[in-house]
């Protein structure tokens, strides 16, 4: 990845319902807190601008008439995001029209990961906001904001990115990730995935009991008295969390018969890193079968 940024915050505007209509777009280089660039362009799509999306973002046709058009602009834009994180608030819209306009004028796809900082907000904010709006944001956040200007929004991003990363301690957006459980999306030209939740959970309906609440399990070897499944199941119905990652995000740890090693030495690493509670089989047993 680009060493020189950790990641990148971008937003669209568009002209009109056409992911192909673009008229800007604005970007925001990060790295260690700190903002190391700030670019904005506006787009001349060549496509008809609606009044309803005039209304929104206030760019008219004639504001981007003598404007290049998105072809023109690609190379310095992918000299600015490749190698790096690529975030947006809803990300699977702004990263559709990325994808909808390289594949129009036939570019080169850069080397990205996605993130979605709606998807960040959606945890680190849960019960603390009504919402998850950009204006919302910008408002609990205290920072000045004009919403649907591409350069101001993406500004969001970053100020809501660095937010989080200081409330969970995360040195950076990997080590993010990790600890509230997401996974980088990624965007070739056949395919584009936004970023995903790593841990699962059965339905609200299922849960028995909250005492695992807010534990997050990982396991290793073969269990003895039970499957895999029925432990993973015996954890959800406790209110507890199983994933598969033994990342810093895990605050749990069940040791089964004959663990496997490399498992053993993430496990080892997390415990250089923070204290976990570890069980063995028959600990395990008196903690979900009570």
């Amino acid at each position: 990845m680009n060493e020189k940024i950790e990641y990148v915050a971008i937003d669209f505007e568009t002209a009109n319902a056409n992911l192909t209509s673009a008229c800007s777009i604005g970007i925001v280089g990060a790295k260690n807190g700190k903002i190391v660039f700030e670019k904005y362009y506006l787009i001349n799509p060549n496509e008809e601008f609606l009044s309803y999306n005039v209304l929104i973002h206030g760019i008219t046709a004639n504001d981007v008439i003598n404007e290049p058009t998105f072809d023109k602009i690609w190379p310095e834009i992918k000299a600015l995001i490749d190698g790096t994180i690529v975030f947006a608030h809803c990300a699977p819209f702004d990263l559709a029209v990325l994808k909808s306009l390289l594949d129009k004028y036939d570019l080169e796809y850069p080397n990205i990961l996605v993130g979605c900082t709606l998807r960040v907000s959606k945890i680190a904010f849960k019960g603390i906001l009504e919402n998850c709006k950009l204006n919302t944001i910008s408002k609990y956040l205290e920072i000045e904001h004009n919403h649907h200007n591409a350069i101001s929004d993406a500004l969001v991003c970053f100020y809501l990115l660095e937010r989080v990363k200081r409330m969970y301690q995360a040195i950076d957006v990997y080590e993010l990730f990790e600890v509230i459980g997401l996974g980088f999306g990624m965007m070739k030209p056949k395919m584009l995935r936004g970023c995903y939740n790593k841990f699962t959970q059965i339905s609200n309906s299922q849960i028995k009991s909250k005492e695992l609440e807010g534990k997050i399990f990982a396991f290793s070897g073969k269990p003895k008295t039970m499957t895999k499944t029925e432990a993973k199941k015996l954890i959800e119905i406790h209110g507890g969390i199983y994933t598969k990652d033994i990342t810093k995000a895990i605050t749990s740890f069940v040791i089964f018969t004959n663990p496997i090693k490399t498992q053993l030495n993430a496990l080892h690493r997390v415990l250089d890193y923070k204290e976990i509670e570890i069980y063995n089989e028959e600990e395990f047993r008196k903690l979900v079968l009570k």
